[in-house]
């Protein structure tokens, strides 16, 4: 996946099928045709990774020095229960599982959010109220930080 960037709001239908918004499919690789969907550790959102950027993502992990038992929570975390492989199919949709769309809250719609390497999937009104709490974090931070 090369990088990807901007947002769209798109429609999830009742068997869980989601199309990759027009504008983000050539960020695509054609020659990737598989696909990890992953929970985000911090964030109530899923993270759309082409398999070759996961692996990167993973190797990055193995070859990093930090403690054990961080380590061992990040190595689960990218590669344990929170992941689910996906293909894309030839109409450019996505398929997820019942389990992966409640961890995100998601139901009749989805907010892509390009990551550069990756693409996050957020149900819309969370990612609207997470992002006008991280905004107000911000500004009070910057307010006392003037004083």
């Amino acid at each position: 996946m090369a990088a990807v960037y901007g947002k769209e709001i798109y429609s999830v239908d009742a068997k869980g099928r989601i199309k990759i918004p027009l504008r983000m499919q050539k960020y695509l690789n054609n020659t990737e045709t598989e696909f990890v969907v992953k929970q985000s550790r911090f964030q109530p959102c899923l993270l759309l990774y082409a398999f070759s950027a996961f692996q990167k993502e993973h190797e990055r992990l193995n070859n990093y020095d930090i403690e054990e038992n961080e380590l061992e929570f990040d190595k689960a975390m990218t590669t344990g229960d929170a992941i689910e492989y996906c293909e894309i199919s030839t109409h450019n949709y996505i398929m997820l599982s019942k389990e992966v769309l409640k961890y995100a809250q998601i139901k009749n719609e989805v907010r892509f959010v390009g990551l550069g390497n990756k693409l996050a999937i957020w149900n819309p009104n969370v990612y609207e109220k997470y992002i006008a709490q991280a905004k107000k974090k911000l500004l009070s931070k910057k307010k006392l930080s003037f004083q």
